[in-house]
């Protein structure tokens, strides 16, 4: 059992607001069954850390539960200290650590925090709820004022039996503090400084999200009806490309409140009924909250019901999301924005016009995005020369890219003095140089797409590059590029042959100068995958194959899954694979000049614009005619 009260805290007008502003961020975990837990809560006002650390305090002393194991309690100011660990928390079964910065939080610590919540700042309607409950009299013009003003300096002036009006007085008779801020700070969940129109390297994305913001004003301001406004859309990137970070700015820009959910917090609830429930419930509180974006995560985990056609589990689940996403009563007011990290094991229907409706990308992120990103995370400080760290952040999403700017920041406060450039590098992952011989190797690899794809798409070809060290975990196929402008929307199967064939030059190009190729090729987004797929799909997805069968497979791979089925698909796909092999092995060995002195140039320059390419290829084969 655990005890709980209904009447303030303490008698003083901030502690009281303080404490709402606690109790609404973690209502959530003041339930008796929710016994464990770290929570990192961002305070608006670096100076009004105190009294809200008093009410985390009080609230959670007053929630340890009766002959539980582990009722130790802690309430951490980060702000003000930096010698919490992960470790040091582990016996702790609720832990709220207070912070005003990123930079607060260390790495570890990153690991142990179940969630990341907001304050909200303290409105004039805070200050009169006080106000009641302390039974005190507050005028409208004074909760206005108070609420203007810091915590901090209010719970100061705030004596035993000082009425309103005198507190009040005492404010307005002081020098207004520069740390006050003259405008207000965002709504509840969205950090102040994370605005849409700020961010770099969202794409499409935030080209959307920024009508979203222009029509939801346009709606507030009755200028436009709830049917002409997108209700959702599913973000699809990898891990760490920054989803959550895009709904929370989202909802900045807009000034509406977040609600985040997920399929894990859902389920964590109990069994499906609870699930359900819990689902439920986080669309009730968006809909109390509109206008608002609901955040839902981990859209992949619900499943496809017509994949999993066996789970009834699924099915039903999928039905309540559906059932949520699209009511009777319809849903005015409440944008909702899912994240996966596959949208193909989305169930279509979820999909639909009025529930998501779109599938957005975020794309991978080119070096002047990830400049731009790193930029916005060090704040103030602005570094012209980011050429190592771009060259060192290839294939990097904003997660990664916060971290390195945390630990350069942290690096520079523990030695007491500015950022420096020297900071940055000190923060990047170690980077082991290749040698000359596996350079020009790597080189001889994209040189072999480049010319292929100069040879059968010579408009399409934009540039071809290579890295000059490997960091750790970045992967093989990470480590060279070879660019193209987007083919024609409808390809005929000519065209597709030629996308294989493609894909199959960078092998050629080893076996044709070295007489075998490397580990280069391989991996599940390595060359000889995506050549395997393309030729799959031309089996059985655009009816290129002996006959008009269609079949899309199942599971998280879907394709895979039909080549393990089907042994006659599987000889066919390596025919394919076969002959596009050879094609690129004919092209090459025609310009095996070319391959050999653009691989040189590549190896020292490593990076070949569309034109040189053409024009090395182009002298070559005319020495070769002359001769």
């Amino acid at each position: 059992m655990s005890f709980r009260r209904t009447t303030p805290l303490s008698s003083n007008l901030a502690s009281v607001v303080a404490e709402m502003g606690i109790r609404r961020a973690i209502r959530h975990y003041l339930r008796p069954d929710c016994t464990n837990f770290v929570l990192a809560i961002r305070i608006h006002d670096a100076n009004a850390v105190g009294p809200y650390r008093s009410a985390a305090e009080k609230l959670l002393k007053n929630q340890v539960v009766i002959g539980g194991e582990g009722d130790y309690v802690s309430v951490v100011d980060m702000t003000a200290t930096n010698s919490v660990s992960a470790r040091s928390l582990e016996i702790i079964a609720r832990a709220i650590l207070l912070y005003t910065d990123d930079a607060d939080l260390s790495h570890d610590l990153d690991l142990v925090i179940d969630n990341r919540l907001c304050v909200e700042p303290p409105s004039a309607e805070h200050f009169e709820a006080a106000a009641e409950q302390l039974r005190m009299v507050l005028q409208k013009s004074d909760a206005d004022f108070l609420a203007s003003q810091s915590l901090l300096d209010i719970g100061t002036v705030s004596r035993p039996g000082r009425p309103i009006h005198r507190i009040v007085q005492q404010l307005r008779s002081m020098p207004r503090s520069p740390d006050i801020p003259d405008e207000p700070a965002p709504s509840l969940g969205v950090p102040r400084q994370k605005r849409l129109e700020e961010l770099a390297g969202y794409g499409a994305a935030k080209d959307w999200g920024l009508r979203l913001v222009s029509e939801l004003g346009a709606w507030r301001r009755g200028d436009l009806d709830w049917a002409d406004v997108d209700k959702g859309a599913l973000i699809n990137g990898p891990p760490g490309c920054g989803k959550t970070s895009y709904a929370a700015a989202l909802a900045n820009s807009c000034g509406v409140t977040l609600i985040i959910a997920s399929y894990a917090r859902w389920q964590a609830q109990g069994h499906q009924g609870d699930m359900m429930k819990a689902m439920r419930k986080s669309f009730a509180e968006a809909h109390a909250a509109r206008p608002c974006i609901l955040f839902i995560d981990e859209m992949d985990s619900f499943g496809d019901r017509d994949a999993n056609s066996r789970h009834d589990y699924t099915r039903q689940v999928v039905n309540s999301l559906l059932e949520c996403l699209d009511p009777l009563g319809g849903r005015e007011g409440v944008v909702v924005v899912g994240a996966t990290n596959s949208a193909r094991m989305v169930d279509p229907a979820l999909l639909r016009p009025g529930r998501l409706e779109r599938v957005i990308d975020i794309p991978p992120l080119d070096g002047s995005s990830r400049a731009a990103i790193l930029r916005y995370h060090l704040g103030d400080q602005d570094f012209a020369d980011l050429g190592n760290f771009v060259e060192a952040s290839d294939g990097w999403y904003g997660a990664r890219i916060e971290m390195v700017a945390r630990e350069a920041r942290r690096a520079a406060r523990a030695e007491g003095r500015p950022l420096m450039p020297e900071d940055i590098a000190s923060a990047l992952p170690p980077r082991t140089d290749f040698t000359e011989a596996e350079r020009f190797r790597l080189a001889v690899h994209e040189v072999g797409h480049a010319i292929v794809g100069h040879v059968l798409r010579p408009e399409q070809l934009i540039k071809v590059a290579i890295d000059r060290a490997a960091s750790p975990g970045s992967g093989k196929t990470s480590l060279g590029r070879t660019e193209f402008r987007e083919p024609a929307a409808f390809a005929t199967s000519d065209a597709i042959a030629d996308t294989i064939a493609i894909l199959m030059a960078g092998v050629a190009a080893e076996n044709a100068v070295f007489g075998e190729h490397s580990t280069g090729a391989g991996g599940e987004r390595g060359d000889l995958s995506q050549a395997t797929d393309i030729a799959t799909m031309m089996e059985r997805s655009f009816g290129f194959g002996d006959d008009w069968v269609t079949d899309c497979g199942s599971g998280d791979r879907p394709l895979e899954s039909l080549r393990h089925h089907d042994a006659e698909l599987k000889r066919a796909v390596a025919r394919r694979l076969d002959l596009g092999f050879e094609r690129a092995m004919a092209i090459l060995i025609e310009h095996r000049l070319a391959l050999q002195d653009l691989a040189t140039l590549l190896s020292g320059r490593l990076e070949l614009d569309a034109a040189l390419v053409k024009a090395v290829c182009d002298e070559k084969a005319a020495s070769s005619c002359r001769h």
